[in-house]
């Protein structure tokens, strides 16, 4: 009888075995769906974590070219304020440091009276401003000067 009872018990505990087996065989499939599913996920989060990188470089590069186009446009609306009237310019070419004004003008004086306030620029920002040349022009029949400046240009 000892034995049947020990039998009864090491079947009742080979079920109870069986049945655990079986449910952590069920685990280990349901875990190891989820780990292909998370996976999964975590490549996507490479891949936006990728291209929020990209986008980051390009809104840097967006922004140094914002900051690199302050320059010109102050250097424009300045040169726009200090030009007098009976001048007008024809060219303005920004190279480093160095800026060219080409324009006409009804007298030298009024060509003088520009360099000038060029010189005593507000900011001081145009420095060095040199006559590269005037000369006696005509525009219809019209007599002017055109001329060329150069000047030093602090951004």
């Amino acid at each position: 009888m000892a034995g049947l009872c020990l039998l009864v018990i090491l079947g009742l505990r080979w079920f109870s075995v069986k049945t655990q087996i079986a449910d952590l065989n069920k685990e280990n499939v349901q875990l190891q769906a989820e780990l292909i599913k998370y996976q999964a996920i975590a490549k996507e989060v490479e891949k936006f974590k990728a291209d929020k990188g990209s986008l980051e470089a390009k809104l840097a590069s967006i922004d140094r070219l914002k900051a690199g186009q302050v320059g010109p446009v102050h250097i424009l609306d300045q040169v726009s304020q200090l030009l007098p009237d009976g001048v007008w310019l024809t060219s303005l070419n920004h190279t480093a440091a160095r800026l060219v004004l080409q324009g006409y003008a009804f007298t030298n004086f009024s060509i003088a009276e520009f360099m000038t306030q060029l010189a005593k620029s507000p900011d001081g920002r145009f420095t060095n401003v040199d006559l590269s040349y005037s000369e006696h022009a005509l525009i219809g029949k019209v007599p002017v000067e055109k001329f060329e400046i150069t000047c030093a240009v602090k951004l």
